[in-house]
């Protein structure tokens, strides 16, 4: 990787990569210009919230259980999540789009009692949100990420999700974590329907990324390579002109964007 190239990504302020920094660049490289670049805030919707209230209350949940505790009981972890998404409301850390706190309780508690025997279950922890760093001589940046929950054997990442598919953006993320790892990197999807479902590798090999020295090298060639497409966008266009607008012929990049009114291809 050239000096040229790599000075180019430092200069403009991006000095890691991350999974969701990597799939929104892939969605729109304008919507990544504005985020990582131009640094404008992006508020998260009240789904994104939904999330983080319930990733906060299994935090919790499977940080009790390191070194083989008992964790917290299905009552603690619904207050986890009510107390966590409280905060970040009051904080005005993300946008809800219409919906009252009451409802967002009221539809995240479900999601919680439906998870919980099934994080019971699992085997004792050994870390739990762990920062996560691959440095390459072949990656211009490091890769940075956090992963979830990692046991002896395997790790997993949660999601919540309108049904049971598994997304697209989802396996890169599990394909960093298990070269990172060097272990099987499964997902826990939770359903966020009117009888919430979890489903999890037991139930596919879709919801689970297997590992190989092999693969984790072509996971981190192919990081690499989406890197390599980042330094070139800044040595053509620059930081401050528009890049590609390809969240436009995206499914639903540009109705979740916040910079949608700026946007050259809605001029």
């Amino acid at each position: 990787m050239s000096a040229v190239a790599t000075n180019a990504l430092i200069e403009a302020g991006i000095k890691h990569v991350s999974p969701s920094s990597l799939n929104r660049f892939l969605r729109c490289p304008e919507n990544f210009r504005q985020r990582y670049v131009c640094k404008k805030p992006d508020r998260a919707g009240h789904k994104a919230l939904l999330g983080t209230a319930d990733s906060k209350a299994f935090e919790d949940f499977y940080v009790a259980r390191l070194g083989g505790g008992p964790g917290i009981s299905l009552s603690d972890c619904e207050d986890s999540f009510r107390d966590h998404l409280l905060a970040k409301a009051e904080a005005d850390e993300y946008d809800l789009e219409g919906e009252t706190t009451s409802s967002l309780i009221d539809t995240g508690i479900p999601t919680i009692r439906a998870y919980y025997p099934v994080a019971q279950s699992m085997p004792d922890p050994i870390a739990v949100e762990e920062k996560i760093l691959i440095e390459r001589d072949s990656l211009p940046v490091p890769i940075l990420g956090y992963t979830d929950v990692e046991f002896e054997a395997f790790g997993i990442d949660r999601k919540g999700a309108a049904n049971k598919s598994v997304h697209p953006d989802w396996r890169l993320q599990t394909r960093i974590y298990s070269a990172a790892k060097s272990k099987p990197w499964g997902l826990h999807v939770t359903t966020r329907t009117k009888v919430p479902a979890v489903y999890t590798p037991s139930d596919g090999e879709q919801y689970e990324e297997s590992w190989s020295t092999a693969k984790a090298d072509r996971t981190v060639r192919m990081v690499g390579q989406i890197v390599a497409s980042m330094e070139s966008m800044i040595l053509m266009f620059g930081v401050d002109d528009p890049w590609p607008q390809n969240g436009y012929v995206h499914q639903w990049a540009c109705p979740r964007c916040p910079y949608k009114s700026s946007c050259p291809a809605w001029a």
